[in-house]
């Protein structure tokens, strides 16, 4: 038999682990609900976290927008993207397709309804050869962006400008582009789609 002073040590102990797991359950579970949440607070995280996109704005209105995280490398994952269309096309006619499924790249990409808002004299312009290969170039950031390179400032693109990089109203804009959540992982890249075709300043 234990004498009491023992028993009342361990009642204790018994007690403090029972509150401990209590406690540390709790604390898991709202970690689990709170991710969402910060997602939405913290624009970047919310991009390169699809799971979280549920009660997003732009995913409100776009509900039957479906996240696509395919192996394929970025020509091929551009492909299967339904409203990136115009972009495959630009990026074919402007000789990019070697340099998109070989290197390790980041593609701001406009969506086809970005494309057809161009102005005729904008479209017809950046239909010249050389501007639109510096216009796509414009689009190009080497490497594989992550949400720690989507702070307030600037990123380097291949056209040799930078694209400014900012946040409106808890969402991320790129220029006076917005970007739509969230972003496609490719083999050798991402692809972060924005609502507007990005003109350099030299344009």
């Amino acid at each position: 038999m234990q004498p009491p002073k023992i028993k009342i040590i361990l009642f204790i102990f018994d007690n403090w682990t029972k509150k401990s797991i209590w406690v540390l359950g709790l604390a898991g579970i709202g970690s689990f609900i709170s991710l969402p949440i910060l997602a939405q607070l913290y624009p970047p995280m919310s991009l390169f976290q699809p799971t979280t996109m549920t009660n997003y704005p732009y995913r409100r209105e776009h509900a039957n927008y479906t996240y696509k995280s395919k192996a394929g490398n970025l020509v091929d994952t551009l492909k299967e993207q339904d409203n990136l269309d115009n972009l495959t096309a630009e990026l074919e006619m402007a000789g990019l397709t070697k340099t998109l499924e070989r290197d390790d790249l980041t593609i701001l990409a406009p969506t086809d309804a970005a494309f057809d808002a161009l102005p005729d004299e904008v479209f017809n312009k950046f239909s010249d050869p050389t501007n639109l290969k510096k216009v796509l170039k414009y689009h190009l950031i080497s490497g594989k962006v992550t949400q720690e390179h989507l702070q307030d400032g600037e990123i380097p693109t291949l056209d040799g400008h930078s694209v400014v990089i900012y946040h409106d109203n808890g969402r991320i804009t790129l220029n006076n582009a917005h970007v739509q959540n969230p972003s496609v992982v490719a083999s050798n890249g991402v692809i972060i789609k924005i609502d507007r075709v990005l003109l350099p300043p030299d344009f």
